[in-house]
């Protein structure tokens, strides 16, 4: 029998106060059915997903809609198994402020300017996360999203801040997909490689896709 039982007396006048003089004094009287105790729902979910086997958590990292697609399209045929890894988009978008200058005898208002100038490039980013997550589900996926704010550099120093998002904030990542734009040796050395970069200095396994 269960070690855990609940006795409960067919007999309605049983007086639940006095359960074990009860039980002693008319067992041979008083029919009692014998209840197990049994696992709530929420329980049975939890030990189901202990029980799930976590893949690879795969962060796929996007930069415009045209080869966002193509990336995510080769994760989904070729590198994702749908029912263990976990997959995220991220996408790293910046703008460049309005440098404060002075000018003798005239005002600007510069906050306003800079504040519309972010509200802008967040704006055209969550346009873009929201196009390719709408694209994953076509393909089966369910990905997390991470919009990053790049800390107002200009360029190509977005890769700085993605080095530093995933350093800081997704150490358990197992894999990164980025894709390549083909650039050659040339345009890297003057505008530098994102992909590049993120291969020779984030300590993660890296997958790069040709588009």
């Amino acid at each position: 029998l269960p070690t855990k039982l609940t006795c409960t007396p067919i007999n309605p006048a049983f007086d639940p106060k006095n359960h074990i003089s009860a039980m002693t004094t008319t067992s041979n009287n008083v029919a009692y059915k014998i209840l197990t105790s049994q696992p709530s729902a929420e329980d049975t979910e939890k030990k189901a997903a202990k029980q799930k086997r976590v893949g690879n958590r795969i962060v796929i990292l996007v930069d415009e809609e045209t080869i966002g697609k193509k990336v995510i399209d080769f994760c989904a045929k070729k590198l994702i198994k749908k029912d263990e890894d976990e997959i995220s988009l991220l996408h790293c978008y910046s703008y460049e402020p309005v440098p404060i200058m002075p000018h003798a005898g005239m005002t600007f208002d510069y906050p306003s300017v800079n504040a519309e100038l972010l509200n802008q490039a967040k704006t055209k980013a969550e346009a873009l996360m929201k196009c390719l997550v709408s694209h994953s589900a076509t393909l089966g996926l369910k990905p997390k999203k991470y919009l990053v704010l790049g800390n107002e550099r200009v360029g190509s120093a977005v890769k700085y801040d993605i080095e530093e998002f995933i350093s800081s904030n997704l150490k358990d990542v197992t894999m990164i997909v980025s894709g390549s734009r083909g650039m050659g040796a040339m345009g890297r050395a003057f505008l530098g490689s994102v992909t590049d970069y993120l291969v020779h200095n984030l300590k993660k396994t890296m997958v790069v896709v040709k588009c």
